[in-house]
């Protein structure tokens, strides 16, 4: 919780500081890359590494950041970012799975970002997930109307107790494409 806590202040901390900014514009993208999902607390070499392409999802199962995600800006520094990815499995039993997150991402200078929200999980035999994330990028005009994006992202998956899914922090390295709406 400490380091949590710790994220999210850093985040808020450098989002103060911001300089000068260019604005938000409304952009729907595609994300995915190298993540690495960690179970929480453990304190050994247990980690799990993964190339995410923007597609099949296990939600909270297998914490990957979200795949589609949405800009929406509220200012010329600030923007809403909801994300959101889904998965229906059928092998027998009929399994429904997604994932959504809401963040707001701040403009610390014309392209350098910072970012925090929290994140839902679902899966249909376990109940729900709850996570926070803390993300910082790169983002830059790709071509025409198409923008790109490398971000650092932090997601920390509080876990059930009692059974469900173990809390687990994943860290990435993400690629994401965009264009304005």
């Amino acid at each position: 919780m400490r380091k949590t806590l710790l994220c999210l202040a850093v985040a808020m901390g450098v989002a103060v500081t911001g300089a000068q900014a260019q604005g938000w514009q409304t952009e729907l993208g595609l994300q995915g890359g190298f993540v690495r999902l960690k179970p929480a607390g453990t304190h050994r070499n247990d980690h799990v590494d993964v190339l995410a392409a923007p597609g099949w999802d296990l939600g909270p199962a297998f914490p990957v950041p979200s795949s589609i995600f949405l800009t929406i800006p509220v200012g010329d520094k600030m923007a809403l970012e909801p994300s959101f990815t889904g998965t229906i499995l059928s092998a027998g039993n009929t399994l429904s799975i997604f994932q959504a997150g809401l963040r707001v991402n701040y403009s610390l200078t014309k392209n350098v970002y910072g970012a925090a929200g929290g994140l839902l999980g679902h899966i249909s035999t376990i109940g729900y997930e709850a996570g926070l994330q803390v993300a910082g990028g790169y983002r830059f005009h790709l071509t025409g109307p198409v923008s790109a994006r490398l971000e650092a992202n932090v997601a920390m998956w509080k876990g059930k107790s009692g059974g469900g899914i173990a809390a687990i922090d994943t860290y990435g390295l993400l690629f994401g494409i965009s264009s304005r709406l």
